[in-house]
Protein backbone atom coordinates (compact mmCIF):
# COMPACT_ATOMS: atom_id res chain seq x y z
CA UNK A 1 0.00 0.00 0.00
CA UNK A 2 1.41 3.45 -0.82
CA UNK A 3 1.43 5.42 1.79
CA UNK A 4 1.84 9.03 -0.58
CA UNK A 5 -1.53 7.70 -2.40
CA UNK A 6 -4.59 10.02 -2.23
CA UNK A 7 -8.02 9.33 -2.61
CA UNK A 8 -10.31 12.47 -3.32
CA UNK A 9 -13.07 11.72 -1.47
CA UNK A 10 -15.74 13.54 1.10
CA UNK A 11 -16.05 17.55 0.91
CA UNK A 12 -12.80 18.16 -1.01
CA UNK A 13 -14.10 15.70 -3.58
CA UNK A 14 -17.78 17.62 -3.62
CA UNK A 15 -16.03 20.86 -4.23
CA UNK A 16 -14.12 20.02 -7.39
CA UNK A 17 -17.17 18.15 -8.70
CA UNK A 18 -18.87 21.54 -8.30
CA UNK A 19 -16.09 23.28 -9.74
CA UNK A 20 -15.41 21.48 -12.88
CA UNK A 21 -18.66 22.75 -14.55
CA UNK A 22 -17.29 26.68 -14.16
CA UNK A 23 -13.47 26.00 -14.35
CA UNK A 24 -12.46 27.99 -17.56
CA UNK A 25 -11.02 25.68 -20.69
CA UNK A 26 -7.38 24.76 -20.93
CA UNK A 27 -5.45 28.15 -22.57
CA UNK A 28 -2.19 28.18 -23.38
CA UNK A 29 0.48 31.13 -23.70
CA UNK A 30 3.85 30.39 -25.84
CA UNK A 31 3.16 26.86 -24.48
CA UNK A 32 2.65 27.88 -20.63
CA UNK A 33 -1.00 27.28 -19.31
CA UNK A 34 -2.05 31.18 -19.14
CA UNK A 35 -1.10 32.75 -15.99
CA UNK A 36 -4.81 33.95 -15.68
CA UNK A 37 -6.26 30.34 -15.99
CA UNK A 38 -3.72 29.07 -13.96
CA UNK A 39 -4.44 31.66 -11.41
CA UNK A 40 -7.62 30.68 -11.68
CA UNK A 41 -6.85 27.33 -10.91
CA UNK A 42 -5.02 27.56 -8.04
CA UNK A 43 -7.34 30.41 -6.36
CA UNK A 44 -10.22 27.95 -6.93
CA UNK A 45 -8.44 25.01 -4.83
CA UNK A 46 -7.10 27.13 -2.18
CA UNK A 47 -10.79 28.57 -1.75
CA UNK A 48 -12.06 24.82 -0.80
CA UNK A 49 -9.61 25.20 2.40
CA UNK A 50 -7.22 22.64 1.05
CA UNK A 51 -4.28 24.30 2.51
CA UNK A 52 -3.01 21.18 5.01
CA UNK A 53 -3.36 18.74 1.60
CA UNK A 54 -1.70 21.09 -0.38
CA UNK A 55 1.20 21.11 2.01
CA UNK A 56 1.59 17.86 2.09
CA UNK A 57 1.36 17.21 -1.31
CA UNK A 58 4.79 20.01 -2.13
CA UNK A 59 6.20 17.83 1.32
CA UNK A 60 6.20 14.93 -0.66
CA UNK A 61 7.12 16.48 -3.73
CA UNK A 62 10.09 18.96 -1.81
CA UNK A 63 13.55 19.10 -3.47
CA UNK A 64 14.84 17.13 -0.88
CA UNK A 65 17.16 13.89 -1.35
CA UNK A 66 14.72 12.16 1.59
CA UNK A 67 11.38 13.19 0.23
CA UNK A 68 9.08 10.29 -1.60
CA UNK A 69 9.48 12.55 -4.50
CA UNK A 70 6.19 11.66 -6.09
CA UNK A 71 2.34 11.18 -5.62
CA UNK A 72 -0.58 9.71 -6.88
CA UNK A 73 -3.68 11.25 -6.57
CA UNK A 74 -6.70 8.82 -6.97
CA UNK A 75 -9.73 10.69 -8.61
CA UNK A 76 -11.84 7.92 -9.66
CA UNK A 77 -14.69 9.25 -7.65
CA UNK A 78 -14.45 12.21 -8.93
CA UNK A 79 -14.14 10.69 -11.71
CA UNK A 80 -16.99 8.99 -12.66
CA UNK A 81 -19.44 11.38 -12.97
CA UNK A 82 -17.76 14.42 -15.49
CA UNK A 83 -16.88 14.93 -18.99
CA UNK A 84 -13.44 14.19 -20.83
CA UNK A 85 -12.88 17.49 -20.90
CA UNK A 86 -13.93 18.38 -17.29
CA UNK A 87 -11.85 15.87 -16.20
CA UNK A 88 -8.91 17.34 -18.25
CA UNK A 89 -9.81 20.96 -16.37
CA UNK A 90 -9.66 19.56 -13.07
CA UNK A 91 -6.76 17.27 -13.66
CA UNK A 92 -4.89 20.86 -14.77
CA UNK A 93 -6.57 22.22 -11.81
CA UNK A 94 -4.65 19.59 -9.55
CA UNK A 95 -1.82 20.00 -10.98
CA UNK A 96 -1.66 24.17 -10.81
CA UNK A 97 -1.87 23.32 -6.74
CA UNK A 98 2.37 21.50 -7.93
CA UNK A 99 3.12 24.32 -10.80
CA UNK A 100 2.98 25.60 -14.08
CA UNK A 101 1.70 23.39 -16.56
CA UNK A 102 3.53 23.54 -20.23
CA UNK A 103 3.18 21.95 -23.49
CA UNK A 104 6.46 20.71 -23.10
CA UNK A 105 6.42 19.44 -26.36
CA UNK A 106 4.87 22.14 -29.15
CA UNK A 107 3.51 19.06 -31.77
CA UNK A 108 1.32 17.79 -28.74
CA UNK A 109 -1.76 19.12 -26.63
CA UNK A 110 -0.77 20.40 -23.43
CA UNK A 111 -2.30 16.67 -22.43
CA UNK A 112 0.39 14.23 -24.41
CA UNK A 113 -1.53 10.80 -25.29
CA UNK A 114 -0.01 7.81 -24.80
CA UNK A 115 -1.59 5.41 -26.36
CA UNK A 116 -0.40 1.82 -27.00
CA UNK A 117 1.17 1.15 -30.67
CA UNK A 118 3.41 -1.15 -32.21
CA UNK A 119 5.14 0.75 -34.67
CA UNK A 120 7.76 2.13 -32.21
CA UNK A 121 10.87 0.34 -30.29
CA UNK A 122 9.03 -1.69 -28.06
CA UNK A 123 11.32 0.48 -25.20
CA UNK A 124 9.70 3.44 -25.82
CA UNK A 125 6.44 4.97 -23.86
CA UNK A 126 4.34 4.12 -26.37
CA UNK A 127 5.44 0.41 -26.91
CA UNK A 128 4.56 -2.91 -25.33
CA UNK A 129 8.12 -3.69 -23.85
CA UNK A 130 10.08 -2.75 -20.49
CA UNK A 131 10.09 1.05 -20.65
CA UNK A 132 13.16 1.41 -18.46
CA UNK A 133 14.19 4.10 -15.58
CA UNK A 134 14.97 7.65 -16.99
CA UNK A 135 13.57 11.40 -16.41
CA UNK A 136 11.84 13.07 -19.41
CA UNK A 137 13.69 15.52 -21.27
CA UNK A 138 17.22 14.55 -19.97
CA UNK A 139 18.89 16.59 -23.15
CA UNK A 140 17.81 19.60 -22.33
CA UNK A 141 19.10 22.55 -20.08
CA UNK A 142 16.29 22.50 -17.97
CA UNK A 143 14.55 19.30 -17.81
CA UNK A 144 11.35 19.36 -16.56
CA UNK A 145 10.63 19.89 -12.80
CA UNK A 146 7.39 17.14 -12.84
CA UNK A 147 6.45 14.66 -15.31
CA UNK A 148 2.79 13.95 -14.55
CA UNK A 149 0.63 10.64 -16.06
CA UNK A 150 -2.98 9.86 -16.01
CA UNK A 151 -4.27 6.76 -16.39
CA UNK A 152 -7.09 6.76 -18.87
CA UNK A 153 -7.81 3.17 -19.33
CA UNK A 154 -5.37 0.89 -17.90
CA UNK A 155 -4.28 -2.24 -19.20
CA UNK A 156 -6.92 -5.16 -18.92
CA UNK A 157 -4.10 -7.84 -18.23
CA UNK A 158 -2.85 -5.72 -15.58
CA UNK A 159 0.50 -5.67 -16.61
CA UNK A 160 2.50 -2.39 -17.58
CA UNK A 161 2.91 -1.38 -13.90
CA UNK A 162 4.73 1.99 -12.99
CA UNK A 163 8.66 2.00 -11.61
CA UNK A 164 9.94 4.81 -9.72
CA UNK A 165 13.39 5.02 -8.00
CA UNK A 166 15.37 7.78 -6.29
CA UNK A 167 17.86 9.50 -8.41
CA UNK A 168 19.84 11.44 -5.04
CA UNK A 169 20.01 8.75 -3.34
CA UNK A 170 21.34 6.47 -6.23
CA UNK A 171 24.21 8.92 -7.02
CA UNK A 172 25.58 9.07 -3.27
CA UNK A 173 26.06 5.20 -3.76
CA UNK A 174 28.43 5.80 -6.42
CA UNK A 175 31.98 7.08 -5.54
CA UNK A 176 33.93 10.04 -6.12
CA UNK A 177 35.76 8.75 -9.31
CA UNK A 178 32.77 7.31 -10.86
CA UNK A 179 30.96 10.62 -10.68
CA UNK A 180 33.60 12.23 -11.76
CA UNK A 181 33.18 9.74 -14.76
CA UNK A 182 29.69 11.19 -15.59
CA UNK A 183 30.08 14.83 -14.49
CA UNK A 184 31.52 14.81 -18.12
CA UNK A 185 29.60 15.90 -21.52
CA UNK A 186 29.73 12.21 -23.01
CA UNK A 187 26.20 11.03 -22.83
CA UNK A 188 23.46 11.28 -25.80
CA UNK A 189 19.95 10.52 -25.41
CA UNK A 190 16.95 11.50 -28.22
CA UNK A 191 16.37 13.91 -30.51
CA UNK A 192 15.46 17.84 -29.71
CA UNK A 193 13.22 19.47 -31.93
CA UNK A 194 10.36 21.82 -31.05
CA UNK A 195 10.17 21.99 -27.28
CA UNK A 196 9.36 24.77 -25.46
CA UNK A 197 10.18 26.12 -21.41
CA UNK A 198 13.58 23.71 -21.17
CA UNK A 199 15.85 26.09 -22.14
CA UNK A 200 18.64 24.40 -25.32
CA UNK A 201 19.68 21.31 -26.37
CA UNK A 202 22.77 19.56 -24.76
CA UNK A 203 23.89 16.55 -26.54
CA UNK A 204 26.26 15.41 -25.20
CA UNK A 205 25.49 15.92 -21.91
CA UNK A 206 26.67 15.07 -18.41
CA UNK A 207 24.36 12.35 -16.42
CA UNK A 208 25.42 14.35 -13.42
CA UNK A 209 26.19 17.58 -12.10
CA UNK A 210 25.86 19.80 -8.76
CA UNK A 211 22.67 22.01 -8.24
CA UNK A 212 21.32 23.93 -5.98
CA UNK A 213 19.87 22.85 -2.70
CA UNK A 214 22.77 20.19 -2.59
CA UNK A 215 20.85 18.03 -5.01
CA UNK A 216 22.30 16.48 -8.14
CA UNK A 217 21.09 17.49 -11.52
CA UNK A 218 20.89 13.76 -13.01
CA UNK A 219 20.09 13.46 -16.39
CA UNK A 220 19.46 9.53 -15.96
CA UNK A 221 18.14 6.85 -19.16
CA UNK A 222 18.78 3.84 -18.95
CA UNK A 223 17.82 3.58 -22.55
CA UNK A 224 21.22 5.01 -24.11
CA UNK A 225 23.11 2.35 -22.01
CA UNK A 226 22.43 -0.53 -25.20
CA UNK A 227 23.70 2.22 -27.58
CA UNK A 228 27.04 2.34 -25.77
CA UNK A 229 30.57 1.27 -26.64
CA UNK A 230 32.00 -0.95 -23.69
CA UNK A 231 33.89 1.77 -22.11
CA UNK A 232 34.22 3.28 -18.39
CA UNK A 233 31.48 5.74 -18.57
CA UNK A 234 28.81 2.34 -19.79
CA UNK A 235 30.22 0.26 -16.99
CA UNK A 236 29.11 3.06 -14.24
CA UNK A 237 25.96 3.99 -16.14
CA UNK A 238 25.29 -0.10 -16.21
CA UNK A 239 25.80 0.02 -12.09
CA UNK A 240 23.96 3.16 -11.52
CA UNK A 241 21.25 1.77 -13.20
CA UNK A 242 21.31 -1.45 -10.88
CA UNK A 243 21.67 0.88 -7.94
CA UNK A 244 18.32 2.39 -9.16
CA UNK A 245 16.62 -0.84 -9.53
CA UNK A 246 17.52 -2.41 -6.71
CA UNK A 247 15.83 0.13 -4.62
CA UNK A 248 13.16 1.08 -7.31
CA UNK A 249 9.10 0.94 -6.33
CA UNK A 250 6.46 -0.34 -8.22
CA UNK A 251 2.97 0.03 -8.62
CA UNK A 252 -0.11 -0.54 -10.99
CA UNK A 253 -1.76 2.66 -11.87
CA UNK A 254 -5.31 2.57 -12.28
CA UNK A 255 -7.84 4.16 -14.06
CA UNK A 256 -8.43 7.84 -13.10
CA UNK A 257 -5.07 8.19 -10.84
CA UNK A 258 -2.44 10.69 -11.44
CA UNK A 259 1.08 9.98 -10.83
CA UNK A 260 2.72 13.68 -10.26
CA UNK A 261 6.87 12.46 -10.19
CA UNK A 262 9.29 15.43 -9.34
CA UNK A 263 12.41 14.84 -11.39
CA UNK A 264 15.29 16.22 -9.12
CA UNK A 265 14.32 13.27 -7.27
CA UNK A 266 12.71 10.51 -8.85
CA UNK A 267 12.88 8.75 -12.72
CA UNK A 268 10.58 6.65 -13.63
CA UNK A 269 9.63 3.70 -15.93
CA UNK A 270 7.20 0.80 -17.00
CA UNK A 271 7.07 -2.42 -16.59
CA UNK A 272 6.38 -4.30 -19.90
CA UNK A 273 2.74 -5.30 -21.42
CA UNK A 274 2.14 -8.70 -22.97
CA UNK A 275 2.94 -7.93 -26.57
CA UNK A 276 0.29 -11.40 -27.66
CA UNK A 277 -2.09 -10.25 -25.53
CA UNK A 278 -1.72 -6.60 -26.87
CA UNK A 279 -2.34 -7.61 -30.30
CA UNK A 280 -5.92 -9.09 -29.56
CA UNK A 281 -6.86 -6.14 -28.10
CA UNK A 282 -8.92 -3.40 -30.21
CA UNK A 283 -7.07 0.14 -29.72
CA UNK A 284 -9.88 1.57 -27.41
CA UNK A 285 -9.18 -1.88 -25.34
CA UNK A 286 -5.43 -1.18 -24.71
CA UNK A 287 -3.50 1.02 -22.47
CA UNK A 288 -4.12 4.76 -22.43
CA UNK A 289 -2.42 7.09 -20.45
CA UNK A 290 -2.04 11.29 -20.80
CA UNK A 291 1.40 12.86 -20.08
CA UNK A 292 2.06 16.78 -19.01
CA UNK A 293 4.72 18.59 -17.49
CA UNK A 294 5.21 20.95 -14.77
CA UNK A 295 8.19 23.51 -14.70
CA UNK A 296 8.78 25.82 -11.41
Amino acid sequence: MLLNKFELTGKFKNQLLKASSTLPDIKLNNGFLDRATFEFYKQTIINFESHDLIKLFKALLSNNKNSKGYIVVDCNKLFNDLEFNQKINVLTAICSMVSRPVQVFDRWDLWKELGVTFDVAPYRARGTGHNPLHIDVANATYPPNYSVLFCYRPDPFGDGCSIVSNLQKAVDQLDKAEIEVLAKSKFYEGSFYNLTGVGKAINPFPVIEKKEQKLWQVRFSAKMIPNMKDCIEKEIMIKLEKILIDNQEKFFLDKNQILIMNQKIICHGRESLDDKKQRRLRLDERRLIFQSFLIE
